[in-house]
């Protein structure tokens, strides 16, 4: 069974960590969209808690064969 891992990162001077997100589907798409989602969540909880408005440099996501880690694809949005 070939699994996809997708990593998404929300680029901001603040958060940190907080604003990373991951996720794993038989599907690149499914991949993607649940790792943008985490790190999206992740973001706003950590504003949340700090009351703050997190400012957005960008996004970077990068989809990986979760088998052996190999970089399928890169992306970054700024």
């Amino acid at each position: 069974m070939h699994m996809f891992k997708a990593v998404h990162f929300v680029i901001t001077p603040h958060a940190g960590n907080a604003a990373a997100g991951f996720g794993f589907s038989k599907s690149a798409q499914q991949a993607i969209k649940a790792a943008k989602l985490s790190a999206w969540d992740g973001l706003a909880r950590w504003d949340a808690e700090h009351n703050h408005c997190s400012s957005i440099g960008g996004e970077v996501t990068h989809l990986l064969d979760a088998r052996n880690g190999r970089v399928l694809h890169q992306n970054l949005d700024l």
